[in-house]
């Protein structure tokens, strides 16, 4: 039986619409299942590893910019999104340094044609 399982992803909504946009999960909890046998998105238990992390930014314009900084204003990552059909985009919780951020608030700004949206959302080590 299980070998006719198959997994669907079905991509979160493009949004056309300011201040849709959210980060899941909020909070990351490190200590967190969130491979596929527990209902999340990071691949599988046997081949996880510490590379996999994904924090998900959802409902994005079909074109954004995504900037993640620390409390203190320091830019962390800049991602460009720019996608039609998924308004998603998953970063890895590192820098644009590739090093992996500490645990914190962090806030993040979208910007596109529709404005620019200013979040915030928690990893906790």
């Amino acid at each position: 039986m299980l070998a006719s399982r198959k997994r669907v992803k079905l991509p979160f909504s493009v949004s056309n619409e300011l201040n849709r946009v959210a980060v899941v999960p909020n909070p990351y909890r490190i200590n967190e299942d969130y491979t596929f046998e527990s209902g999340g998105y990071e691949g599988r238990q046997k081949s996880w590893n510490e590379d996999k992390r994904v924090l998900k930014f959802i409902h994005l314009p079909p074109k954004c910019t995504i900037r993640i900084y620390t409390m203190t204003g320091e830019i962390v990552s800049t991602i460009y999104h720019e996608d039609t059909a998924q308004g998603e985009q998953d970063w890895n919780l590192k820098s644009d340094s590739n090093r992996s951020i500490a645990s914190g608030v962090y806030v993040f700004t979208v910007e596109s044609d529709y404005g620019k949206q200013i979040g915030k959302f928690v990893v906790i080590r």
